[in-house]
């Protein structure tokens, strides 16, 4: 699909007959710029913390991880491990993963790019405050439309 997350970027195309000096410093250029580029939300991400912090201490609150691909499957193994490592209540965990959990048929590729079951409204889904959405972005440039429009109607849950 043009423009969608799986186009791979010019910068890398063939890859794979590049000499492993210049593949390692590209992939290492990549992961700087990615690095980088973080800086600027460091301060709106220190405060998302805090305010998750906040309603998730009081017992009540519940951690909803919303995503799409293989981001979703690694932030689904990260909610996962959080009642075995830090037993975190399975009830206060919720996971929203575009085509599911089974993983038996592979990732469910197009699943991703549709919006309508990634879409709770405000009082759907039962998910009073407080609430705290982690919307699992995929790796790619462009966000997909199940893991941006997730969280839609979430704010100050």
């Amino acid at each position: 699909m043009a423009g969608g997350t799986e186009d791979a970027a010019n910068r890398y195309s063939r890859l794979d007959v590049w000499p492993a000096a210049e593949l390692m410093t590209a992939l290492w250029e990549g992961q700087t710029r990615a690095l980088a580029a973080c800086a600027p939300a460091l301060p709106p991400v220190a405060a998302a913390v805090e305010a998750a912090a906040e309603r998730l201490a009081d017992g009540r609150g519940r951690l909803v991880y919303a995503g799409a691909g293989s981001s979703a499957m690694v932030a689904a193994l990260d909610g996962l491990d959080l009642g075995p490592t830090f037993d975190w209540p399975a009830e206060r965990l919720v996971l929203l993963i575009a085509g599911g959990l089974d993983l038996s048929r592979g990732l469910a590729g197009a699943a991703e790019d549709d919006e309508e079951p990634a879409a709770p409204t405000p009082g759907g889904r039962g998910f009073p405050p407080p609430t705290w959405w982690s919307g699992c972005r995929p790796a790619a440039p462009a966000p997909t439309p199940s893991a941006s429009c997730a969280p839609r109607g979430r704010r100050g849950h």
